[in-house]
């Protein structure tokens, strides 16, 4: 194989790599149930979501972010770990503002039967309901 076969066979299989990864975060985005924060139970633990709702009690500790996050059914606890908050934009999360989180459901502290949601994204309230 000479060197130009094999420049645009390496670029033709990194373009392919980059497209699967992006269709693979889009797909487990839209695997994401967009659910009520009251419609939530301990069923739901361990399963990815988005809810959207206003942010109440924003606080922080050692880089973590802690707030609620109210809809017209209930209250969720919501957490931004420091490792994540360094990657996010987080502009809107400002008490009382509404806004969507995408995370993983969990129920803490265990045994309690209160669900939290660990934050991976922010996402905006607009693409969530196209």
């Amino acid at each position: 194989m000479d060197e130009r076969t094999a420049r645009i066979l390496a670029l033709a299989c990194s373009v392919a790599g980059l497209a699967t990864i992006y269709f693979s975060s889009a797909l487990v985005e839209q695997s994401s149930v967009t659910a009520d924060i009251g419609t939530l139970s301990l069923d739901d633990v361990g399963t990815s979501a988005v809810v959207c709702g206003s942010v109440a009690g924003l606080k922080a500790s050692k880089g973590h972010i802690f707030f609620g996050l109210q809809d017209n059914t209930s209250t969720l606890r919501a957490v931004i770990f420091n490792s994540t908050a360094g990657r996010m934009n987080l502009s809107g999360v400002s008490n009382g503002n509404s806004i969507c989180l995408l995370g993983q459901l969990q129920e803490y502290p265990p045994g309690s039967g209160e669900i939290e949601i660990v934050v991976s994204k922010v996402v905006n309230k607009m693409a969530v309901w196209s």
